[in-house]
């Protein structure tokens, strides 16, 4: 078993490993929307920290997960919010933990407003 560095040892396992992987694949079938950190601790039985803890580095096979993770939701957001899927305060609001700003600052481009206009922009029809 791997130990972290207060010597402790970690529950994260190969088979962990293999169950993070399940929760990208069958998420909507365990009752969520979109992936979440959250989701992906309860699947695992361990606590939201943990899952912080893990996705470093020095771990790359959990990293990944983690930043799949993150790039789902990202999608799953943009998506939902565009097509009037989900409700649009709750999806500005998640919006900003992707790094999305409701005002323009002086020297971004960039905000969510401006980013959601670009993306329809570019839909079809």
């Amino acid at each position: 078993m791997n130990k972290r560095p207060n010597g402790r040892p970690t529950k994260y396992t190969p088979e962990m490993q293999a169950q993070a992987e399940e929760y990208l694949e069958t998420y909507a079938d365990l009752g969520d929307v979109m992936p979440t950190f959250v989701g992906l601790a309860i699947h695992l039985d361990v606590a939201t920290k943990t899952i912080y803890n893990w996705a470093t580095e020095e771990n790359p096979n959990f990293l990944r997960i983690f930043t799949r993770v993150e790039q789902m939701q990202h999608r799953g957001l943009v998506n939902g919010g565009l097509s009037g899927g989900f409700n649009p305060a709750i999806t500005k609001m998640m919006m900003t933990k992707h790094g999305y700003d409701e005002k323009a600052k002086p020297d971004e481009s960039t905000n969510l407003a401006s980013a959601l206009a670009l993306i329809a922009a570019k839909l079809p029809g």
